[in-house]
């Protein structure tokens, strides 16, 4: 133990009951500061009055009162929308704005709005009684959870005891603008009321027409999949389950917390047994020496064809420092045929041949699991391309992070790739191309995942590595390589970035292009498929879309792209 980082406490960890949802409310745009924000509580005047929840589909909603004292209020604005939301059509008839409503003000909806957001106030010249707003509603989207999302525990310490209990979902709330929803369709209300009787072009220009919004299937003959407006249907048609709000002070909410967060009587628990043995652990977390990387002058790891040729050149054992030579000395001791000429001599070995590749991206983790989801078939040959950004994943970090040499050991895989085995050894007339040889080698390529920055310079025609030289000189009309199963081959992309970067306008552009001018068509034009991410908390804290599509949907793609089932 280091005598300067002491252990200064210790803890007895126990789980609490999973049976119960436990839900955490996040208000990204809501100041800490107490002068100007704070927590959503009774001390603070803005206790929450309701709490809705639509359990299927998970939308949740909250209204908390809005502060009308003077200096903090515009009581002319808030009579405005007071009224707006008194007169809404859309309201009375028993329906909804936003995305409980389906985006659609006119839409019929099975689901009415709870009353309260409005309360009455006299206009002392006219004696006429108005309605001012005094509640904002925040809304927030219950995300499915998929494997490999973290896994947030809330902790509650007494004594020498840590509780932890699982957290069902982390759901973020954001304020809700149905207010002014209401004043657009009340203005439209009264434009319309003042047009003549019969003037069908003043109806038609202030009709609202429902969007239906579709996901083109990227198989020929298949049909349009109206996702996203079953999803606002459902959401639409779900009845709302209210619920009470009780301040974090009260003693109903203390009592609670002693259920369901404490265990009264620990020692009556029974204690937590390990899956896995202390010497399975360590085998499990360490590299077997055949399996170690080193590096070559330019510090990237280098693995080709199962091993580097400096690799491949070691005994089993360990030696010692002074015997290990620089793996740039090497490359030529293994083996006389450049990394080329193996992929070459391998095009009519009569298997199915799968080209990945990865690129920058944290979801580049999620590689090792894809590949090894292919071990049972044996007909199955599995060649690998890293970006070299991707290789900064893929160190041996971590359990789930190994190094790319123990990617090179995976079942089925006969080749891993970074840039420099392109230029492996000076190139001579005649000689095999790499990034040719692999477009030929391949039946298909999927890129899991394409980062903003590879699918920008895809886009833009870039071929300055060994991933984008082999995507550039793709056989786009089957004219060289062929057909497989009757068509032409293609090239599947699964895109992993930031929310802000998928949500950005290069973004739109560049995956329309993948999608619609290059894209796999009815007809049999086109070349690639696009598995558009999913949403989710991304590593970097964020919620929203920009997370790679779950590895097993792109596992279910790949096996039947290549009729392997």
């Amino acid at each position: 133990m280091d005598a300067n980082d002491p252990i200064v406490a210790s803890y007895d960890v126990f789980l609490t009951d999973s049976q119960i949802a436990r839900y955490v409310f996040q208000f990204p745009d809501r100041d800490r500061d107490p002068e100007i924000g704070g927590p959503y509580n009774e001390s603070a005047g803005q206790k929450p009055a309701v709490l809705r929840m639509k359990p299927k589909t998970g939308l949740v909603e909250i209204d908390v009162p809005i502060n009308t004292s003077p200096g903090h209020y515009d009581t002319a604005k808030g009579i405005k929308y007071g009224e707006a939301l008194k007169e809404s059509r859309v309201l009375k008839g028993g329906g909804a704005f936003g995305l409980a409503g389906g985006f659609n003000p006119n839409a019929p909806s099975r689901v009415k709005m709870e009353g309260g957001s409005v309360e009455k106030t006299e206009d002392t010249k006219s004696s006429k009684v108005q309605t001012i707003l005094r509640t904002q509603t925040l809304a927030g989207r219950i995300k499915d959870a998929h494997e490999g999302d973290p896994m947030y525990m809330l902790g509650a310490f007494r004594g020498k005891n840590l509780f932890i209990s699982p957290v069902s979902a982390v759901v973020q709330l954001r304020p809700q603008l149905h207010h002014i929803d209401a004043f657009d369709e009340t203005s439209k209300s009264r434009v319309l009321r003042g047009k003549k009787d019969g003037d069908d072009d003043g109806a038609r220009e202030a009709e609202a027409r429902p969007v239906d919004v579709k996901i083109k299937s990227s198989e020929a003959g298949e049909g349009s999949v109206p996702l996203n407006v079953k999803l606002l249907r459902e959401i639409q048609d779900e009845r709302w389950e209210n619920y009470e709000w009780v301040d974090a002070e009260t003693e109903d909410s203390w009592a609670t917390y002693e259920t369901y967060m404490i265990h009264n009587n620990p020692e009556e628990l029974p204690g937590l047994e390990a899956a896995i043995d202390e010497e399975s652990y360590l085998d499990a977390m360490s590299a077997p020496p055949d399996r170690i990387v080193y590096l070559t002058n330019q510090a990237t790891p280098h693995v080709t064809d199962k091993l580097p040729t400096c690799m491949s050149n070691f005994s089993p054992h360990l030696r010692s420092p002074a015997e290990q030579t620089p793996c740039n000395t090497l490359t030529s001791m293994a083996t006389t045929q450049s990394p080329a000429a193996l992929v070459a001599a391998s095009l009519q070995d009569g298997k199915v041949h799968l080209l990945l590749a990865a690129s920058g991206s944290v979801a580049t983790i999620k590689l090792p699991l894809i590949i090894s989801s292919f071990a049972e078939y044996s007909n199955l040959s599995i060649r690998v391309i890293f970006t070299n950004s991707a290789t900064h994943f893929l160190a041996g970090q971590s359990a789930e992070q190994p190094t790319i040499a123990a990617v090179a050991q995976l079942p089925n895989v006969d080749g891993v790739y970074v840039d420099q085995d392109e230029y492996s050894e000076p190139w001579t007339r005649g000689a095999p191309i790499l990034h040719i040889e692999l477009r030929r080698w391949s039946h298909l390529l999927v890129i899991c995942p394409m980062s903003a920055n590879l699918l920008a310079r895809i886009t833009h025609g870039l071929c300055d590595d060994l991933l984008t030289s082999t995507i550039r000189a793709w056989d786009t009309d089957g004219a060289l390589d062929g057909l497989v199963h009757g068509r032409k081959k293609r090239i599947i992309v699964a895109p992993a970035m930031n929310t802000a970067m998928w949500t950005h306008p290069l973004t739109a552009q560049q995956i329309r292009v993948l999608e619609e001018e290059w894209g796999v068509q009815s007809d049999g034009s086109g070349w690639y498929e696009v598995l558009r991410p999913q949403e989710k908390t991304l590593a970097c804290g964020d919620t929203g879309v920009g997370a790679m599509i779950a590895w097993q949907e792109i596992v279910k793609v790949i096996k039947t792209r290549l009729a392997l089932e």
